[in-house]
């Protein structure tokens, strides 16, 4: 009998053990979940944020070429005016 119980005292001990181990384990997948969420949230927000720069940029890169044409848009009114007011 008490042979019985020190093997069930050994039993309880290696489960409890494994069961720890176990709990370990699931607490690391947990928050390894937990990471990759986060950095899908991350990787969604990054690709957001470089959409909208993306769509700055496009915006200034326009403003930008209206500015250098504009002048170019002055200079051909002035030619015309002077033209027509030499005829």
């Amino acid at each position: 009998m008490r042979n019985n119980f020190k093997f069930s005292i050994f039993n309880v001990v290696i489960f409890n053990s494994l069961q720890n181990d176990w709990e370990k384990v699931l607490r690391q997948f947990g928050d390894k979940d937990q990471k990759i969420q986060n950095l899908e949230a991350l990787l969604q927000e990054s690709k957001e944020n470089i959409s909208f720069l993306e769509k700055e940029r496009e915006d200034f890169m326009q403003k930008l070429r209206l500015v250098k044409e504009r002048p170019l848009f002055l200079i051909s009114c002035r030619k015309k005016t002077i033209y027509y007011r030499n005829k």
